[in-house]
């Protein structure tokens, strides 16, 4: 099968060879054709070495939890971007008339997912504006950043990495930033902010911002803004795998997220009319969708990973009693379990399986063709065979909007402003007054 092969090739490798060949490659991105067909099976470039990351490279390939990111020979799209993705790896020039957009205050909306998105979306907005990117020291923005990434050995370091990597300035308040021109925005801004950017521009940035968070993914004992110790978003591979075997372990993860059960069910609805994918086999996850994926790959004699929101018990109970999946069915332990151990988890397994209605599955699959790893499956119909195909790749479907459109969304056309200084008022004007679905979305 094409995973043995490419394991047997990985373990013949030599180190320094490999060293050699990413110090003049570029940390492109694989995007797999539509029928994944021979992404696992082709030529991988892996950097071993453990240093310190540099600032605001995007030539070197790295770890994550001791899996290597992969620099293979790129899709079009990621070859045209290579020049673009070298500008966002630098902070723009900033100067006292710059306009700043703020971030700041608790308010939120959603779960994980939804947060790490509107960070995202945050970075691609001050951009879009020229602006420079500001976040309260105690803000929502803070608390989810350093939840997961760039935290510091030593109190205070964390500031420093936030504004080398992310060209992002922290304040202690917005006195701060008197006599400068300041928009405030807000977590539900946006997560709702749709760039106007040049599609190829936009995934740039996007590729970029994901790769540089990841390069400093927390790994346990660093000192987050209120001085706590950060949890190790390597718990999850940890647990399953062990430190002296993460490197090589070969497994599938699926994302068995039930989404409160009817939001979900409207939700990939409308998924489905936009991309083309079943609108109920990703929330069903039945045991016969996941073999039509898995089985072709040789993945079912692997372990089989899933990540639950624990809504979803009986579709769980159903995987565990099918002869094929049953044996080789793994769930993390309790104590290893939490959303920043699940994302490493999921982003660096061999071959994903997500729920495209879900804010969390987007952004693990985002995070994968942003460190190179082919195999994320979530857009998925019949193809009148009695098989299963794949709708829509990463450009269109992933990387569409920032994120999968919501029912509300996809029912009326949102303006984006390009002006910070109008950003305040037309942002207060377009909010929706309706947000609860978003509560349970991610």
């Amino acid at each position: 099968m094409i995973v043995d092969a490419a394991v047997g090739r990985k373990r013949k490798r030599s180190a320094g060879a490999l060293a050699l060949a990413v110090a003049f490659a570029f940390a492109a991105v694989q995007l797999c054709p539509s029928d994944g067909a021979g992404c696992l099976g082709g030529p991988r470039r892996r950097q071993l070495e453990e240093e310190a990351p540099q600032t605001h490279h995007v030539h070197r390939n790295f770890t994550v939890c001791g899996r290597a990111t992969d620099t293979v020979e790129p899709s079009d799209y990621i070859a045209i971007s290579r020049e673009l993705q070298q500008q966002y790896a630098s902070c723009p020039t900033y100067t006292p008339d710059t306009p700043i957009v703020y971030l700041s205050g608790h308010q939120t909306f959603g779960r994980t997912a939804n947060h790490l998105i509107a960070l995202q979306m945050a970075f691609q907005y001050a951009r879009d504006t020229n602006a420079e990117l500001a976040i309260a020291r105690d803000s929502w923005a803070t608390d989810v950043l350093l939840k997961f990434f760039m935290a510091g050995e030593r109190e205070g370091e964390w500031a420093a990495n936030v504004a080398r990597e992310l060209c992002i300035k922290v304040v202690n308040s917005r006195d701060e930033l008197e006599g400068r021109e300041v928009a405030e925005t807000s977590n539900l801004d946006m997560f709702l902010y749709r760039s106007r950017a040049p599609r190829e521009e936009a995934v740039a940035g996007q590729l970029h911002a994901l790769r540089t968070l990841f390069r400093f993914h927390n790994t346990g004992g660093a000192v987050d803004h209120r001085g706590a110790i950060s949890r190790d978003m390597c718990s999850g591979i940890d647990s399953l795998f062990g430190v002296q075997d993460r490197n090589a372990a070969v497994y599938s993860v699926i994302h068995l997220r039930y989404l409160e059960g009817k939001p979900g069910i409207s939700i990939l609805s409308e998924v489905s009319k936009l991309t083309g994918c079943d609108a109920r086999a990703a929330l069903d996850m039945r045991p016969e969708y996941v073999k039509s994926i898995l089985e072709p790959l040789g993945m079912l004699k692997h372990p089989i990973v899933v990540i639950t929101d624990g809504q979803s018990r009986f579709f769980l109970h159903r995987l565990r009693m099918d002869k094929d999946i049953g044996p080789m069915l793994r769930v993390l332990p309790e104590s290893a379990s939490w959303a920043g151990g699940d994302i490493s988890l999921a982003a660096m397994s061999t071959v994903f399986v997500g729920n495209p209605a879900s804010t969390f599955s987007g952004f693990i699959a985002r995070a994968r063709v942003a460190l190179g790893l082919g195999h994320s499956y979530l857009f998925r119909a019949k193809d009148g065979n009695g098989g299963w195909k794949t709708t829509c790749g990463e450009l269109e479907c992933l990387f569409r909007r920032g994120r999968p459109p919501t029912p509300d969304e996809l029912r009326q056309k949102r303006g984006i402003v390009h002006d910070v200084r109008e950003h305040a008022a037309r942002m207060d004007a377009k909010r929706t007054k309706n947000l609860k679905w978003l509560e349970g979305r991610d």
